[in-house]
């Protein structure tokens, strides 16, 4: 499965995980724990996305695009999935969010994407 990183800087880089690695991914990813973060209306339904649960608190900077996403302010590395399947699992990011984003793949993720498909 498939995930995409935000960092603050604006890099936007697909990473991969399993069932049995994605807290470990998201964690490494947003730099310590996990928060859900609201989506704006747009998203929801569509992506879940996830940042540092201390981030305010240990001063990281907005994250321009992850507060577009959300529609509210969101500080620090964001890491975007799809929804949660019916038995809670993290799934893959949907392909109309990657779609969007697409622009800002290199082209060895997009290969790596369309050969997982």
């Amino acid at each position: 499965m498939y995930g995409v990183q935000i960092t603050v800087t604006g890099d936007i880089r697909i990473v991969e995980f399993t069932n049995d690695t994605a807290l470990k991914v998201m964690q490494s990813v947003v730099g310590g724990y996990i928060t859900g973060t609201p989506i704006s209306e747009r998203w929801w339904g569509i992506i879940d996305m996830v940042a540092n649960d201390e981030g305010l608190l240990v001063g990281l900077p907005i994250n321009p695009l992850a507060t577009l996403l959300a529609g509210s302010p969101i500080v620090g590395d964001v890491f975007v999935t799809g929804v949660a399947d019916d038995e809670g699992y993290t799934t893959s990011v949907p392909q109309e969010f990657i779609d969007l984003v697409a622009d800002e793949l290199t082209d060895s993720e997009i290969e790596r994407l369309s050969l997982a498909s």
